[in-house]
């Protein structure tokens, strides 16, 4: 299963890389192609140690939550499941708080967590498009658990939610921050990005759910029922403060990868340690 879904994330990452390439080589079409971010800003209008505890407590919040936008807004609320309804609004509202309030101007800049060689680390984008094709190709190959068509499905699957994220604002963090202030500039655009990806899922979920034994390249149908509990609450208010902090979440962040390598150590290397650290911790007290 792990597998299969480093499949959809090679796919998201291709996705990105394919943008920034076509972007730097054909110039005259810079006035259609958007980038994802301002490479300009990425770094600069975020402190680094910003990025560190942004992506520390959005690993530990994923990690309690079991999820995060993706999963819980635009897969457990078109079921109508009550933990991804409590989590959305849990770490929606802590997020809003956070961004509004602007708690982030309350935390030191730790300068000396820069690391020299990672700030002048550029990778040309190719090599992530080499690096996405040629794994999710091997992944199929060795992964025999589903066939080559369904496999290239997933790697399909990914590239048409990253460029999705990217259409719609997810990965630019300044449209993030713009979403999650609450004040005079306010922008709602986002909002209407997760209803209609709610709302689509709604109706095609719930039609394979009543009326499909199993999805047409799926084993089963997934669909989690728990309970609400602390380790949910807990984990969807570490998740909406680190979004609110770094103006990032799992999912555009694989997108942001092939932009920059400083975005993608200095918020990236604290998220997977969260979530190690808290499935350690979770663990010890289960």
């Amino acid at each position: 299963m792990t597998k299969l879904k480093s499949i959809v994330l090679l796919g998201m990452l291709t996705a990105s890389a394919l943008v920034l390439f076509y972007y730097n080589r054909f110039k005259e079409f810079q006035h259609v192609i958007v980038l994802p971010f301002d490479q300009e800003s990425l770094i600069t209008s975020t402190a680094t140690s910003h990025l560190v505890v942004a992506g520390l407590f959005v690993g530990i919040g994923t990690d309690l939550s079991n999820g995060c936008t993706s999963g819980h807004g635009l897969c457990g609320m078109p079921r109508l499941s009550l933990r991804s309804i409590t989590a959305v609004l849990v770490f929606l509202s802590t997020a809003i708080l956070t961004a509004t309030f602007d708690l982030k101007s309350h935390l030191p800049d730790l300068d000396q967590l820069r690391v020299s060689f990672v700030d002048n680390l550029s990778i040309p984008p190719e090599y992530f498009l080499i690096f996405g094709l040629g794994v999710a190709l091997f992944l199929m190959i060795v992964e025999t658990s589903r066939s080559i068509f369904s496999k290239m499905i997933l790697f399909f699957i990914g590239l048409i939610f990253g460029f999705g994220l990217m259409m719609a604002g997810m990965s630019q963090r300044s449209k993030i921050y713009g979403f999650l202030q609450l004040n005079s500039n306010w922008d709602p655009s986002l909002l209407f990005v997760l209803m209609t990806g709610v709302l689509i899922n709604a109706l095609t979920f719930n039609l394979i759910i009543n009326f499909k034994s199993k999805p047409i390249y799926g084993e089963k149908i997934e669909n989690p029922q728990g309970k609400v509990n602390g380790r949910l609450i807990i984990g969807a208010v570490l998740f909406g403060l680190g979004w609110g902090i770094g103006g990032l979440c799992p999912g555009p962040y694989i997108l942001v990868i092939p932009y920059s390598m400083k975005l993608a150590f200095y918020w990236g290397v604290p998220f997977f340690l969260g979530q190690k650290l808290s499935n350690v911790l979770f663990t010890a007290h289960a």
